[in-house]
């Protein structure tokens, strides 16, 4: 904010009267009226805001309504701007803007009508403001929208790249880093895409305002030996408990995977035995069966005497315990 002479002590009352709630500008705080995000407005004096003209409400995006709840706010400040003898100045004033969260206020005072050059100059030093807020906002919030965006990839249940205009690869998630360590040329066909155009990936561009273009790649199928790679490295699972894993995504039966594995069918089996697919919630789905699988191979031999255990209990006749290879009890 700018004026003729306008003391240092001005800017500490405002700041503080409007984190109060006391003063109030001629916008809505929380939202500002899209007529007046990053636009350059003239008011010819701030004790005009208390009687706005139709014409001007519409220029401000304010019904009759709003205007006359911000009213209270406005006596605050220009009773403010009266004690410095500024209330009948010119203000030529931008609210900085991204989207609807206002991101700095930028205003000029002069007791003066502003001349065209002023003006002109005023628009171009709003624009460098602009960009500058913007890009430190944005900076601000990089880490957090990385993690946004990993988090968000992640539960997609198929391959997914970030590329840059040159086909470079930006980013992925676990199952696209999977992805091209098995196959070394999925760098070269990912260079070679156009948006919409393949069949087995389909791609969106993101071309934001500031930022260089960037392409957005999926993979139009999910390899689920891969989505039970991705989820048993997580899991930090053995290799034997990473087969029945593959085999759970893929829907198999617990005593086809029993068979094929050549272990005990009590051992493979899972409380829900069902297709995870290719779905976003396989990896949540298989990361809850794989808890309940148990070891595989040295434990087998040991879970089917536990189930041996179990039916005999059931049946009525109490359990018989050994040890050292006499009877204790029953």
């Amino acid at each position: 904010m700018a004026g003729d002479a306008v003391p240092y002590g001005y800017f500490d009352k405002l700041a503080s009267g409007v984190r109060s709630g006391e003063m109030s500008f001629l916008f809505s705080a929380r939202a500002p009226e899209r007529e007046q995000r990053n636009t350059p407005l003239v008011i010819d004096g701030a004790r005009k805001a208390l009687t706005l003209k139709r014409d001007n409400a519409v220029k401000f995006g304010l019904s009759r309504a709003k205007h006359r709840a911000l009213l209270p706010g406005l006596e605050s400040l220009i009773a403010l701007h009266d004690r410095y003898g500024i209330a009948d100045d010119w203000q030529h004033r931008t609210l900085i803007c991204d989207g609807p969260l206002v991101l700095c206020y930028f205003n000029s005072l002069h007791s003066r009508a502003f001349t065209r050059r002023q003006r002109m100059v005023y628009g171009k030093v709003v624009e460098l403001v602009r960009r500058r807020a913007l890009l430190d906002h944005r900076l601000a919030g990089a880490s957090a929208c990385r993690a946004t965006l990993d988090a968000a990839l992640e539960t997609l249940g198929r391959a997914a790249f970030v590329l840059d205009e040159r086909g470079h690869v930006l980013h992925a998630n676990a199952l696209g880093i999977a992805a091209l360590d098995h196959d070394a040329d999925l760098v070269t066909r990912l260079q070679s895409l156009e948006p919409g155009a393949s069949a087995a990936f389909e791609s969106i561009p993101i071309d934001e305002p500031g930022i260089t273009p960037r392409l957005l790649v999926l993979s139009r199928t999910a390899d689920l030996d891969e989505v039970a790679d991705v989820v048993a490295t997580e899991l930090k699972l053995g290799p034997r408990t990473r087969q029945v894993l593959r085999c759970l995504v893929k829907g198999e039966p617990t005593k086809t995977i029993a068979d094929r594995l050549g272990i005990a069918d009590n051992t493979s089996s899972t409380t829900s035995p069902r297709s995870t697919g290719g779905s976003a919630s396989a990896r949540a789905s298989s990361s809850s069966e794989c808890s309940q699988i148990g070891s595989c191979g040295r434990g087998a031999r040991r879970d089917h005497s536990r189930s041996r255990v179990r039916r005999r209990s059931s049946s009525g006749r109490p359990p018989r315990h050994h040890h050292a290879g006499r009877h204790l009890g029953g």
